[in-house]
C-alpha cells in the first residue's frame, strides 16, 4: 500500500465506515472495520488495497441504488488499526482504532468491551 492508498482507505473509513466490535461464538467479540456505499468501484478499491470482502446489503435506506458493505475484521483489522491508528482524524474512530490496537488480547474481554463502547 502506498501513501496515497494510505491517505484515501484512512479518509474513507473516517467519513463512511465503522470500527466495531462482532459478535462471534461463544461471546467472544472481534474487531470489524466496515464502509458502507453505492459505489461498487469503491468497494473494489477497499478491496484491492485492505484484502477483506465486500457484499450486497439487501436495506431500503440507500434509495433505489443498490448498497455493498466492504469488511475486514479479526487479524487483518487489528494490523492495520496498530499500525495506522494515529492516522485518523475522526475523534471517536481514532480512539476506538488505538484501543483496539492497544487492548484486544486482553483477557478479560467484557471489561475491553464496554470501555470500547464508551468511547
Amino acid at each position: 500500500m502506498n501513501k496515497y492508498e494510505l491517505g484515501w482507505i484512512i479518509g474513507i473509513i473516517d467519513g463512511e465506515g465503522s470500527i466495531i466490535l462482532m459478535n462471534r461464538k461463544y461471546g467472544r467479540r472481534i474487531p470489524r472495520i466496515t464502509i458502507t456505499s453505492t459505489d461498487i468501484e469503491i468497494m473494489d478499491k477497499c478491496k484491492d488495497i485492505l484484502g477483506g470482502y465486500y457484499c450486497k446489503r439487501n436495506d431500503k435506506r440507500y434509495g433505489t441504488k443498490q448498497a455493498y458493505m466492504f469488511v475486514l475484521h479479526g487479524e487483518r483489522a487489528i494490523k492495520f488499526l496498530e499500525k495506522h491508528w494515529q492516522k485518523f482524524v475522526h475523534p471517536v474512530k481514532k480512539k476506538r482504532a488505538l484501543h483496539v490496537s492497544k487492548y484486544y488480547k486482553v483477557d478479560n474481554v467484557n471489561s475491553f468491551e464496554k470501555e470500547f463502547y464508551l468511547l
